[in-house]
Parts: structure tokens; C-alpha cells; sequence
């Protein structure tokens, strides 16, 4: 029988009330806290602003984009335009700043926010600025940009971590069965940067989906688990049942 992993490394982004932790030590599991990377705010030029302002459509893909964005103009300026978000907690983040979403992508990437998208020939022929953390991809562009007069605005940074977690060391170099969770390509990277000489065959992997899967694999990694549902409440699914298919009887 496969013993029931008993610690977990968990490497993205924490808040304050951080879903995957509560959860992971709900299950009795040991939380190495092991962050990839930190984000910080890119202060928008007023040109930007004025961008923003002028654009039909404007798109955030995550919650830190509507955090370090409306914090820097006024959401007055939103009112009047669709604003089109990421997944729903993307959605909530808007509308704690008084800004109902006129669309919500059912998907959770930037590719499936421009299928649907294009599906419903909302962005055709209209001006629309993008929101993104500077080490986003370009495949917003790539879909949109033939179809619309599309721009891009950094608005904030994605630094990957560089000081080693003595925990997250002593758990590589251990027996014990243990997962590490990526919820982004930045951290697989970031994660790999800092510990690849400590890497082994039994190291189990978790994702938050395809694009993070793919990421992992490139580095010679396994991926033990791959969330349904790429959100952190769909990855913590996926855990949960892996931890009770695998459970010690």
C-alpha cells in the first residue's frame, strides 16, 4: 500500500487566510510555507491611466491586477466600459472596489477567456487594455490582437525567490512522503532555480493545471496530481481525493 503523503510544500503567493494551508492542515498534513515568488506594484504612467480610461474593454486576469491597478486611479473610470475578469475570484476583487464585471471567463486561463470571447464577438473591432503581471505569456495578444486594437499594461512584477527554505531542504533530503504544489509556471521555475541539486525520482508534484503540468514535466518532474478545476479550491479537491485513494488501511 502507497503511504498517505504527511507533509506538503506549498510555493505560491500566501495571504493572510490562505485556502490551501487551512485546508492542508485541516487534513492533519505538516505545511511547509516555501513562497516562489512575491509580487510587486509597477506604477502606471499617466499616459497608462489615461489608456485605461479611453479603452471600450478592459481585461484583469487576477485579482493582484485589479489590487495594483485601482490603487493607483480612480475605479469611477471602469464604470463606463465592459470589464471583462478571470475567474470569480478575479470577479470578487472587482467588485470590492464598487465595479460590477460585465463578463466572467467560465474558464480559468487567458486562453479560454479569449475562446469565449471571440465565441460571443465581444472584443471585434474595439479598444481593449489588458492588465497583467509583467511575466505573463503573450497569448492574450496572439488571440486578440488581429481582431481588435489590443494593449498590454504591465502592472505589476513577478519575482522569483532567491534564499533557500531550510525546511523545504530538510523535507527533499528526507524519507518521508511529501507533495509540492505549483500553482503557476513562474513557481515550478522559481522552485527548480533553488532546489535542483536536492531533486529525486520520488518527488510527487502537484498542479493547478495544464500549462503548470507542462512546466513541471520540461524539468524532468512527475506530476502526481493535476487539478479538474484550475482554482485553489479545484487543486485542494484533487489532493484530497489522492490522499484518500492513498490512505494507509
Amino acid at each position: 500500500m502507497t503511504q498517505k503523503p504527511t507533509n506538503i510544500i506549498l510555493t505560491h503567493p500566501f495571504d493572510n487566510d490562505d485556502f490551501l494551508s487551512l485546508k492542508a492542515m485541516q487534513e492533519g498534513m505538516n505545511v511547509i510555507a516555501d513562497s516562489m515568488i512575491e509580487t510587486h506594484q509597477i506604477i502606471l504612467s499617466l499616459s497608462e491611466i489615461e489608456e485605461i480610461c479611453n479603452s471600450d474593454i478592459v481585461i484583469f486576469t487576477s485579482k493582484r491586477g485589479v489590487k495594483y491597478t485601482l490603487s493607483q486611479m480612480n475605479p469611477m473610470c471602469c464604470h463606463d466600459k465592459k470589464v471583462v475578469v478571470v475567474g470569480q475570484k478575479t470577479a470578487l476583487a472587482l467588485t470590492d472596489c464598487g465595479i460590477m464585471p460585465s463578463f466572467v471567463s467560465k474558464g480559468q486561463t487567458g486562453k479560454e477567456m479569449c475562446e469565449a470571447l471571440i465565441a460571443d464577438s465581444i472584443i471585434t473591432g474595439k479598444k481593449v487594455t489588458a492588465l497583467l503581471a509583467q511575466l505573463a505569456d503573450d497569448t492574450i495578444e496572439e488571440y486578440l490582437s488581429k481582431l481588435c486594437d489590443y494593449k498590454r499594461i504591465d502592472v505589476y512584477q513577478t519575482l522569483y525567490k532567491k534564499k533557500h527554505s531550510v525546511d523545504t531542504i530538510k523535507a527533499l533530503k528526507s524519507n518521508d512522503s511529501f507533495l509540492v504544489s505549483f500553482t503557476s509556471s513562474s513557481a515550478v521555475k522559481a522552485f527548480v532555480n533553488l532546489y535542483a541539486n536536492y531533486f529525486h525520482n520520488s518527488i510527487k508534484c502537484v498542479s493547478i493545471g495544464p500549462v503548470t503540468s507542462k512546466t513541471i514535466e520540461e524539468f524532468g518532474l512527475k506530476v502526481e496530481i493535476e487539478a479538474k478545476e484550475s482554482t485553489y479550491e479545484g487543486l485542494f479537491k484533487s489532493i484530497e481525493e489522492y490522499l484518500n485513494i492513498n490512505a494507509t488501511i
